[in-house]
């Protein structure tokens, strides 16, 4: 079963094999193929090695009803935006993944569309119920903005230091602030604050008084 299973949703079924458990699971719920993870609890038994009864099988979500929603309705949005052979699947936890031959728009200016199309999805999601935000990958975009963030984290920890005075980054979203407080808590030279409200919201980092631009600090490991 996934790491992200939600037992409250799942059903057992009884069936001949896991393609007639899964299509029974499916007219229960109502979920489409694809969202549901079969598991067999319990092999029937078999008389004179012959005759059988049903295996008994249990179906769990692979995503929340919240994440579940929001890959829906990016579908409906992507369509829309004409990006007809972009595909969102399902990833851990609340992360929805984008495949396909149109994703490269998404990705240019350092993935300024896929954060947009991010913002704008969970905008959607909360006007019409409140849930946790839902992130959007693509093509390994996080991993490149993780270690984008963590130089620049480290740069401006360096400016901050060496002119004694605060160093302010761009403007994040609060995954990416995150990203740069993680990536500098261990020094001990310097402090991250975020500041501003909304889109404008950023990190900022303080040199700590009596550490000069030389001053000791723990980096964090690599």
């Amino acid at each position: 079963m996934p790491e992200y299973g939600y037992e409250d949703e799942s059903v057992v079924v009884e069936a001949s094999n896991e393609e007639e458990a899964l299509a029974a699971a499916l007219r229960q719920t109502g979920l489409a193929p694809g969202e549901m993870n079969i598991e067999l609890l319990e092999e029937g038994r078999k008389f004179l090695g012959i005759l059988g009864g049903k295996n008994t099988y249990q179906a769990v979500p692979v995503a929340e009803p919240h994440v579940r929603k929001a890959k829906t309705l990016l579908g409906e949005f992507l369509e829309h935006m004409g990006l007809i052979h972009v595909v969102p699947q399902y990833s851990e936890g609340r992360t929805l993944t984008l495949t396909g031959e149109d994703t490269e728009p998404l990705l240019q200016e350092y993935g300024e569309g896929l954060r947009s199309l991010e913002y704008l999805l969970n905008i959607m999601l909360r006007n019409r119920e409140p849930g946790p935000w839902v992130r959007l990958e693509c093509e390994g975009y996080r991993e490149c903005r993780t270690a984008k963030l963590e130089q620049l984290a480290e740069s401006a920890a360096e400016r901050a230091v060496g002119r004694r005075r605060p160093a302010s980054l761009e403007p994040m979203t609060s995954w990416e602030r995150r990203v740069v407080h993680l990536a500098l808590r261990e020094r001990t030279d310097i402090e991250t604050r975020s500041s501003g409200e909304g889109s404008e919201r950023r990190v900022v980092v303080w040199p700590k008084k009596n550490n000069g631009p030389a001053g000791s600090r723990s980096r964090r490991r690599r």
